[in-house]
């Protein structure tokens, strides 16, 4: 462990509630929005199974703020709260072992059963829950400070009887590559969680960008918009003003598509938090998707600086179906197109559909789950679970054994 050079103490969310969104843009640019106070207070409450945000938070002088979120689980409270979800099981893979004797299990699964819950919790997890995002909130930076957090991490957990510490949505682009490479250089065991997807604007307009751009994701615009014309879907930028009133039919459309994807939410929630993000100046990108008059396709996205950030889809399945390919044209295209009037120059468009992403001129980076502990025997079972869960996670988020 290397000797802490700036002093980094643990702090509840108070502490940073004077930063306001502007700070964030013109101070922190660097992180995303996920990882800030002010998206970190949108979420507040929203879910109250979720451990409560605190910091760990560095400011050596006038105007220098580093922190990283983090929260305490003291047990299996949900699936993003459990180290074992990363490392190829669930919550839901320990029930059904429990309670049903399946045998449905992961052979991952069958190595993290033999721990006890007392092994892994209390855990620390560093990063934004409702974010999903691991990295430095930092408006100054220096070589040590990815290291002095990490260990500023473990020596907390240390002294409170934390049983694991996991950075769980560790990407390879900016402060996360740091505190990566600081969380493997102490001993942590890694796994591959997701891919992220983005694409650089370095063009004045959507037209301008598409003509540079390869033959194929060309062909894959002109068949995605052809789509769109042929199910009748009029693509838009929807202002603040129209977001407010339609504030209700775009949380019926977000919830539609999460509860899909196998996750339970309320319809009040998206419309909750996109409310908050308004009042607490979070200036927000939206497009629509109309057939006639009827919104049945939406994209919110926050924009922070010259960066757009897509955050909640949602689609109205009883009127386009389920494969409709509406997403294109309003999640990748309409936000694009809205992006370069912004005057853009980047749009982060998050995790999943790896494969059609790239076909679309996506570009991606890794991001990894990292897990501390002091127990041999349980850092010996995490690292025979990422063998096995690694490969299997790569084929289900990426679609791809090379990445």
């Amino acid at each position: 462990m290397t000797a802490v050079t700036q002093q980094v103490t643990v702090e509840d969310a108070e502490a940073l509630a004077e930063l306001t969104y502007g700070w964030e843009v013109e101070s922190a640019p660097d992180a995303s929005p996920s990882s800030g106070p002010a998206w970190l207070r949108a979420y507040e409450g929203i879910d109250p199974r979720r451990p409560p945000c605190r910091y760990l938070l560095t400011r050596p002088g006038h105007a220098q703020v580093a922190a990283v979120p983090m929260h305490i689980a003291y047990g299996p409270v949900t699936p993003d709260a459990d180290p074992r979800s990363y490392f190829g099981a669930s919550a839901e893979t320990f029930a059904e072992r429990v309670c049903c004797g399946s045998q449905q299990v992961s052979p991952a699964a069958e190595v993290l059963a033999s721990l006890d819950l007392d092994d892994i919790f209390p855990a620390l997890i560093l990063g934004s829950m409702p974010g999903y995002k691991t990295e430095v909130l930092h408006s100054y930076w220096t070589p040590e400070l990815a290291g002095d957090l990490i260990d500023a991490a473990i020596s907390y957990a240390q002294a409170e009887g934390i049983a694991t510490i996991l950075a769980p949505w560790v990407a390879d682009h900016g402060s996360g590559r740091a505190l990566g490479r600081e969380l493997s250089q102490r001993g942590a065991v890694s796994v591959f969680w997701a891919v992220e997807h983005y694409i650089p604007l370095r063009h004045e307009s959507l037209q301008a960008h598409l003509a540079a751009a390869r033959s194929r994701d060309r062909y894959r615009y002109r068949c995605d918009m052809a789509t769109a014309e042929r199910i009748g879907l009029t693509v838009r930028r929807i202002g603040t003003d129209e977001l407010r009133d339609r504030m209700h039919r775009i949380g019926v459309l977000a919830a539609a598509t999460r509860r899909k994807y196998g996750q339970e939410i309320d319809e009040t929630e998206i419309p909750t938090v996109l409310t908050r993000h308004l009042d607490l100046g979070v200036p927000l990108l939206t497009v629509g998707g109309f057939q006639e008059d009827k919104l049945v396709a939406c994209c919110v996205s926050v924009e922070k600086g010259d960066r757009v950030y897509v955050k909640h889809g949602g689609f109205d399945y009883h009127a386009l179906g389920t494969r409709s390919g509406a997403h294109f044209a309003v999640v990748m295209y309409g936000t694009l197109a809205a992006a370069f009037d912004r005057k853009a120059r980047l749009v982060e468009y998050g995790i999943g559909a790896h494969q059609t992403k790239i076909l679309r001129g996506c570009q991606s980076r890794m991001v990894t789950s990292y897990l501390l502990t002091d127990r041999p025997h349980v850092r010996d079972i995490f690292s025979a679970a990422a063998v096995l869960n690694a490969p299997l996670r790569l084929a289900e988020q990426a679609g791809i054994s090379d990445v």
